[in-house]
């Protein structure tokens, strides 16, 4: 394999947008609870109510557009890390044994792709990735195909006793 810089892909600027608005949505909501200006929506029930509700609602957005402005997927010939505010996860180009691709539905029946980086080694963390968060581009797809042709070659013998393990779909 060639060397290959560092390479960082960030969240996609649209998921970075909505996170911004829902931020900001939430945030003049709960100035107009807590300044009385949105009365309850059933009489009798405590402003208490709503201004919990509208604070719980700000702090969700901002913990998750934390999460959001602060995601990243970075590889290089060291191997591929996923972080964020919140915690990093990485595995080494040596110790990468397969990438799977695969969708699940959510609540309302809409499919959600995943890509998930697997380890040889069980204790270290596989990397789960949303899709169609991440601008992944043609280089990463490539790079991520090289390192996974690269273990199968020189990690056969891993694939024969620890492959069915790894079989099936992804927990």
């Amino acid at each position: 394999m060639s060397s290959l810089t560092r390479r960082i892909y960030r969240v996609k600027w649209w998921v970075q947008a909505i996170a911004l608005a829902c931020v900001l949505f939430f945030t003049f909501m709960a100035f107009g609870v807590w300044l009385g200006k949105i009365p309850p929506k059933e009489p009798g029930t405590p402003i208490e109510y709503g201004l919990i509700g509208s604070t719980a609602a700000v702090l969700l957005c901002v913990g998750w557009a934390a999460y959001v402005f602060t995601a990243y997927v970075a590889i290089g010939d060291g191997g591929i890390e996923s972080g964020s505010l919140f915690g990093r996860k990485s595995l080494p180009a040596g110790k990468i044994f397969q990438s799977l691709e695969y969708e699940v539905l959510d609540s309302d029946q809409n499919k959600i792709r995943y890509l998930q980086v697997q380890s040889t080694d069980p204790q270290l963390p596989s990397i789960k990735l949303r899709k169609g968060y991440f601008s992944l581009d043609r280089e990463f797809h490539e790079w991520l195909r090289n390192v996974s042709e690269l273990a199968r070659i020189g990690g056969s013998s891993f694939g024969a006793s620890a492959g069915a393990s790894r079989a099936g779909p992804p927990r």
